[in-house]
């Protein structure tokens, strides 16, 4: 029987983590931050992730750790799962990315950092040429597995606005929406927009626009805890 989750982890320990200039066009949730010099945000990113490394092993977590190469340099060598992943019957499938510089990070060293580990990997299937056909497979962070029931629940671009106003909450700074409240008594008209959406409305496939009714001389609504 497939277990649900795993006990284990990968994470590469950047070596020069920075601001991508090759994916920010595409990349909403990248920001540039001036106020740190390119060597402080390396010495930033290599403390922050010693912590966090630091933390899940403390938690019981096993941690696998492979250090990126200082040449050539990868700025988002860091997150490793848009470009493979390993699966319990010992396969490991290698994607193909958009960014010529984020190809940079298939690295058989990472591959062997685990399978050093004990882990099998009798089977590789390689996805990376399709590349030269412009056909890119990554994010694969967006999609949740069930594997007790062989079920995948996928992410859904979706934007929420009230009066024009995105009401989505930026949680942690890494695209985890989560509507924000508004009472269904203000709300006077609802339109649902799927894909293809115009680009007025902003980001996401699908739009759901609300309007708030117009003010008066009475209060009423609902009491609920």
């Amino acid at each position: 029987m497939r277990n649900q989750t795993t006990s284990n982890i990968l994470m590469v320990r950047p070596a020069n983590f920075a601001f991508n200039e090759e994916t920010a066009a595409s990349n909403a949730f990248q920001s540039r931050d001036r106020h740190m010099t390119a060597a402080e945000m390396r010495q930033n990113a290599m403390r922050e992730f010693d912590e966090f490394v630091a933390r899940l092993r403390h938690a019981g977590v096993r941690v696998i750790v492979a250090d990126d190469t200082a040449e050539p340099v990868k700025p988002d060598a860091v997150f490793p799962n848009n470009w493979v992943t390993f699966h319990q019957e010992g396969l490991i499938i290698t994607y193909p990315m958009f960014a010529p510089i984020r190809r940079l990070e298939r690295q058989e060293s990472v591959v062997n950092t685990v399978l050093k580990e004990g882990f099998d990997g009798a089977r590789r299937v390689h996805l990376e040429n399709n590349e030269a056909r412009d056909r890119y497979l990554e994010g694969t962070g967006s999609i949740i597995f069930d594997h007790v029931h062989r079920l995948q629940v996928e992410e859904i671009e979706l934007n929420v606005a009230l009066d024009g106003v995105n009401v989505m909450d930026q949680r942690i700074n890494s695209g985890v929406n989560s509507n924000v409240f508004t009472s269904v008594d203000v709300i006077d008209e609802v339109r649902v927009i799927t894909s293809p959406a115009d680009a007025e409305f902003g980001r996401g496939s699908g739009q759901v626009l609300l309007s708030i009714k117009s003010g008066g001389n009475q209060f009423h609504g609902s009491l609920f805890e």
